[in-house]
């Protein structure tokens, strides 16, 4: 029994590593890292650089997804989706701006990292920008 038990949690962790990978292969482009500032309440990316080279007004407004990974007193990493009050769209950059109300981040919780995905409507190619944690005025 304990034998089974061992190739079934095996078998779960192998599923866990399929999916991380293929979820990683679904995108085509990787922005630099996001700069946050004014206290997490705004990330931004620049769109032509030596890594990618794109143009920020051909990104999907509605399909930009921003997650901010916390810990809470060095537990696991819990995914946070939050949703941009504006989203600016130039040439040269992407910016995101949250309203501060929906960062609410408990005073033991730290953020480890941000991430920011999307699609182009031109082409319909994927980015994933993924960066820094932030410090944050706790609650």
């Amino acid at each position: 029994m304990k034998k089974l038990c061992g190739i079934v949690a095996l078998a779960v962790l192998l599923i866990a590593l399929l999916g991380c990978i293929a979820s990683a292969a679904a995108y085509n482009i990787f922005p630099e890292q996001p700069a946050i500032s004014a206290n997490g309440n705004v990330w931004q990316f620049k769109t032509h650089t030596a890594v990618s080279d794109f143009s920020g007004k051909d990104v999907v407004a509605s399909s930009i997804v921003a997650t901010y990974f916390t810990s809470t007193g060095g537990g696991p990493s819990v995914p946070n989706v939050v949703a941009p009050k504006n989203i600016v769209l130039n040439d040269n950059k992407v910016m995101l701006v949250f309203d501060a109300k929906d960062l609410v981040i408990p005073a033991d919780t730290i953020v480890l990292s941000t991430q920011i995905t999307g699609t182009l409507a031109s082409n319909g190619e994927t980015f994933i920008a993924t960066g820094p944690g932030f410090t944050y005025g706790h609650t």
